[in-house]
């Protein structure tokens, strides 16, 4: 019999947390320990999203409670991104909605050259809690509707800018181009093997290469080799304070907000084709099981030698699946490729006629193969669920909102990188080295407690309980029938913690890995280039200079947790926002597609092409819902609506969200 958890349905007075505000205005309290509390838009007061601020909870339900900000301990910006409107007298900011809860007042004097209809960056003045916020323009972003400046909004919403300050620049462009021959002295020279990159076919920055062999006793050698961007990025330097500033580059459909600049991303730090480049590498020895029996860290200089993409890498293995289906590849026979032609075709010949290099594909493939069984079975939990990936025109222009395919070549390089993540880490936790870890802890117990409610309500035989381990998941997942997987993977994903940054090793639920932290990115990722600066100096140093680096992970990793946040809130802003642009001339057309989120105010649904859109309860049929928690369901006396349920809808309207209609 299954233990239920002890969640306790305790009030407590005040809670004091960040906001995480809503387009509509109300806000989400989330503070440690305790579930998100609901703050009304009425009860916002002067707060904004971001803020860390003092709440009074008023009364509690299930899920968290509701609240009121009684006040704000921290302002987290000072720069409010809206339109000027003319009203009255008076000018006014109407702020976008996810950052202020009232209009900010503009003087006329502190107008600059904006005029009415422009969407600007206000910086507030200081003001109490009652009063109307007042500030000046000191931005301003162009008239609302102009192209480019809805989304360049969306970026200085999240306080993200395109450009590097001067300083930084000119410091970057004082790096040289080349590799001198002081700065290969001592290092291990991997310039003779076969190293090659792997990466998206749009890519310019290229963190890793890889290189594998197979011996005739069935163990592998797959070394890694990551930029050494730790050698061009000095402490405290020009370059690595904005890059601490910044801790991550951001990802938008249409271009890249990069945490270095481009002279070094793109150039020096860059593993380039047919280039010498400086690495921080690690060479592991795996045996026939996936285990790592032995591994060496080296600083070293790599010559990679095919830049490859993707779709070519997967075009060599299931081509040659398909020439021989008695192989050992014989469960990729089958695969549809979504490639563009010219991507596939690109370097064809050459590719297919290199032995070599089609040799190490399917090692490589093989390694891959065995280190994927092994993460399976302790428990590595695979969510069954499909991202979606927006296609763009020359200009900018969302054309298509397509499911992203899942290639063989990316489990490849996952594989490999997750690897190299595990035995970094085991390395630094083993020898009290400090370092930055990439954590994932277990569910809180009320988010257990709410899944088993739904998996019970579900008619889903299950075993999880408080101390359920990432095997008990993912065997949940796999043991799934099939006419519920999407609603208890969804499900089942909520009810995951967030992956943090710490400077302790805890481990990752999620990969149902001893040790984990993030070594193979450190072109985009802070916490990266720190793992590299402390290992670097390891290396050359022992144990002598590591309590200074230890004095600085811990600000460090809070710091590296709440900007990958606020980047993947603003990645999501403008995702969600282009695919609004896609569909604004598919009011009237009708789509297939299945309930993805229900709420008291209406249920979600994912349309063939993933774009989510809202059907209002009012715009359901009949009267009279009732929204269940425990079950997700929405229900009256006639219909019903759960997680996963095939439904046709057709589009209403679209606005800053896809309206949509049942069609019974």
């Amino acid at each position: 019999m299954k233990k239920k958890n002890n969640f306790q349905k305790d009030i407590r007075d005040t809670a004091v947390g960040v906001l995480q505000a809503r387009r509509s205005g109300y806000a989400f309290l989330l503070s440690e320990g305790r579930e998100d509390i609901f703050i009304p838009k009425y009860n916002m007061k002067n707060a904004i999203d971001g803020d860390e601020v003092l709440v009074r909870v008023i009364s509690y339900r299930k899920g968290g409670g509701e609240g009121r900000v009684e006040k704000v301990l921290k302002r987290a910006k000072n720069k409010i991104v809206g339109e000027v409107k003319f009203r009255g007298d008076n000018y006014f900011l109407v702020a976008d909605s996810l950052s202020a809860s009232k209009d900010i007042i503009i003087e006329k004097h502190e107008l600059g050259r904006a005029k009415d209809g422009d969407k600007v960056v206000v910086e507030l003045s200081p003001w109490k809690m009652h009063e109307m916020p007042k500030g000046k323009v000191v931005e301003l972003l162009g008239k609302k509707g102009q192209k480019g400046v809805d989304i360049l909004s969306i970026i200085r919403s999240h306080g993200l800018y395109e450009k590097f300050p001067k300083g930084v620049v000119n410091e970057a462009n004082e790096i040289g181009d080349t590799i001198t021959d002081e700065e290969i002295n001592g290092r291990h020279d991997f310039k003779k093997e076969l190293v090659i990159t792997i990466d998206g076919a749009d890519a310019r920055d290229f963190d890793d290469g890889v290189s594998v062999v197979r011996h005739d006793d069935g163990t592998y050698n797959l070394s890694v080799h990551i930029a050494d961007v730790a050698h061009y990025v000095k402490r405290n330097s020009k370059i690595d304070i904005e890059a601490q500033k910044r801790t991550t580059s951001v990802y938008f459909p249409h271009m890249v907000l990069p945490m270095l600049p481009e002279k070094l991303s793109n150039g020096i730090c860059s593993l380039k084709e047919k280039q010498d480049r400086l690495t921080l590498s690690v060479v592991m020895t795996v045996n026939k099981v996936g285990t790592v029996i032995d591994y060496k860290i080296y600083e070293g200089i790599i010559n990679s030698r095919h830049r490859m993409t993707y779709e070519e890498v997967d075009r060599i293995i299931v081509g040659a699946v398909n020439d021989n289906p008695h192989n050992d590849y014989e469960s990729t026979i089958g695969r549809s490729m979504t490639a563009p032609v010219s991507i596939v075709q690109k370097n064809k010949t050459n590719l297919d006629n290199n032995s070599s290099l089609n040799k190490m594909l399917f090692t490589m493939k093989s390694l891959a193969d065995i280190l994927t069984l092994k993460r399976i079975n302790r428990g590595s939990i695979e969510f069954d669920l499909t991202e979606s990936e927006l296609v763009m025109d020359e200009t900018g222009k969302c054309i298509a909102v397509v499911k992203k395919p899942r290639l063989i070549s990316h489990k490849i390089i996952e594989e490999f990188m997750v690897l190299a993540n595990e035995t970094i880490a085991e390395h630094l936790t083993k020898n009290k080295i400090p370092g930055i870890f990439r954590v994932h802890e277990s569910p809180p117990p009320e988010k257990i407690e709410r899944l088993t409610d739904f998996l019970d309500a579900l008619g889903v035989e299950n075993d999880i309980d408080d101390n359920s381990t990432s095997l008990d998941f993912a065997n949940l997942l796999k043991d799934t029938p099939e006419d519920v997987t999407l609603a208890v993977n969804k499900m089942a994903l909520r009810s995951m913690s967030k992956a943090l940054y710490e400077n302790k090793n805890k481990g990752h639920f999620g990969l149902a890995s001893e040790f984990y932290l993030h070594f193979t990115s450190p072109i985009r990722r802070y916490p990266d280039l720190i793992v590299h600066r402390i290992l670097k100096d390891y290396l050359k140093n022992g144990k002598k200079n590591l309590a200074a680096f230890s004095e600085d992970t811990a600000p460090i990793a809070k710091q590296c947790s709440e900007r990958e946040r606020l980047a993947e809130s603003a990645e999501r802003d403008v995702v969600d926002y282009k695919k609004c642009e896609f569909m604004k001339d598919k009011v009237g057309n009708t789509y297939k597609g299945v309930v993805s989120g229900v709420a008291e105010w209406g249920i979600f649904v994912e349309l063939e092409n993933s774009v989510e859109g809202l059907i209002r309860i009012d715009g359901l049929p009949g009267y009279g819902y009732v929204f269940n928690e425990k079950t997700m369901t929405m229900s009256n006396a006639a219909y019903s609506f759960r997680l996963g349920q095939a439904v046709t809808v057709e589009v209403d309207s679209v606005t800053d969200r896809v309206q949509l209609i049942l069609k019974t």
